[in-house]
């Protein structure tokens, strides 16, 4: 029998301000999962479970229709004090950073939904990622507040959820055409924490 995870994201607000294309990308996803459950380390069921994801194909991935909002300008001090070896006494020459923001803007009511084909030896490892997808707290970038809610359905139920979605369907495929997304694939949680510790 094969089954479906289903994980449902919603944004407090129906503004993203993430970069890159939309919808969000199944491997922003998977670093906001990581994000929910890291701290304050990576747990052994969890880890499996991440890693478990990071091996599965493409999900299909529901998105409500979203446009460009308008273009704003932020002047806000640069943190990157690393460009200039650490030093505080050169703060002044990174203070001039621009900042800017278009956001796409959606019906909030509406949820993201990404959807991943799982056989039965799958579901226990996708428990353990649908617990772990209660602790999502943002998807893009730090204003981008959101939550979400997993579940393992029969293929059925999720094919039935699709067909019922009111917004636009993005189904993977080997073809070159379509909208390109980054995926998790082996060793993307490896390559997350490198980048973290670093």
């Amino acid at each position: 029998m094969t089954y479906a995870l289903l994980i449902s994201v919603r944004f407090h607000d129906g503004r993203y301000h993430g970069a890159g294309n939309w919808p969000p990308s199944p491997a922003r996803l998977f670093q906001a999962l990581v994000a929910a459950t890291a701290e304050p380390v990576l747990s052994g069921a969890n880890r499996d479970a991440l890693e478990w994801l990071e091996r599965q194909v493409a999900p299909t991935i529901a998105a409500p229709a979203a446009h460009l909002g308008q273009h704003v300008s932020l002047f806000v001090p640069n943190n990157d004090l690393d460009a200039k070896g650490g030093d505080v006494r050169r703060v002044g020459e990174i203070r001039k950073a621009t900042k800017h923001i278009r956001p796409r803007l959606f019906d909030a009511a509406v949820p993201l939904l990404y959807v991943w084909r799982i056989d039965a030896q799958g579901t226990q490892s996708a428990d353990c990622v649908c617990r772990i997808a209660e602790g999502l707290y943002q998807l893009g970038r730090g204003v981008d507040m959101a939550w979400a809610v997993g579940e393992v359905l029969d293929e059925s139920d999720a094919k039935a959820r699709l067909a019922e979605y009111p917004g636009a369907i993005y189904r993977p495929s080997s073809g070159g055409g379509g909208v390109k997304l980054a995926c998790p694939e082996e060793d993307s949680l490896t390559s997350l924490e490198d980048r973290y510790k670093a």
